[in-house]
């Protein structure tokens, strides 16, 4: 009879009737978590190229490319935040060289700036000359889509005596 060995198995259908024939699951189960290991992080760096690419690029267009003025046409979020901040896909009407043309671009907005991304808004955009599709905002100017609240006379009230109370509060 054969020692024991802890490597060794009791038989069973494997092992061609040798009641001691080692396993070798430990090969197995490297290669599966290495493939696992493998898989999360090229997933973790696809997740973030496809987050921080647009931003590289528009920061690159900013630096190299040409000045403009465009008119925001729409905003919506791409579904992606970064540190909770929403990835914004915007369509701007840009003026260049050959007359206005639509353009879109992606970048990350905090929350206090989402407000001034409004449909009608005028931008400071830059673009890659040598591809017109590619543009980058880099600000836009407050109040341009025309930045006027009315109130109705008793809002406007409020409005008031919220003002009365803020100085008597500072006082």
């Amino acid at each position: 009879m054969p020692k024991y060995d802890p490597g060794m198995m009791p038989q069973d259908s494997q092992n061609n009737g040798d009641p001691f024939v080692k396993r070798n699951k430990s090969r197995k189960v490297v290669g599966i978590g290495s493939l696992i290991a493998v898989l999360a992080i090229g997933g973790v760096v696809a997740m973030l190229f496809f987050l921080f690419y647009p931003e590289y690029q528009n920061s690159q267009i900013i630096k190299n490319g040409v000045e403009t003025t465009g008119v925001v046409k729409s905003v919506n979020e791409t579904g992606s935040t970064y540190n909770d901040q929403p990835q914004m896909k915007i369509v701007l009407d840009v003026e260049g060289p050959s007359g206005t043309y639509e353009a879109v671009t992606r970048m990350i907005v905090s929350f206090s700036n989402l407000p001034r991304l409004q449909p009608g808004v005028r931008a400071k955009v830059f673009y890659d000359p040598e591809d017109l599709s590619k543009v980058a905002i880099e600000s836009v100017e407050w109040g341009s889509a025309g930045g006027v609240v009315e109130l109705s006379e008793e809002d406007w009230q409020e409005f008031q005596e919220f003002q009365k109370w803020k100085e008597m509060q500072r006082e």
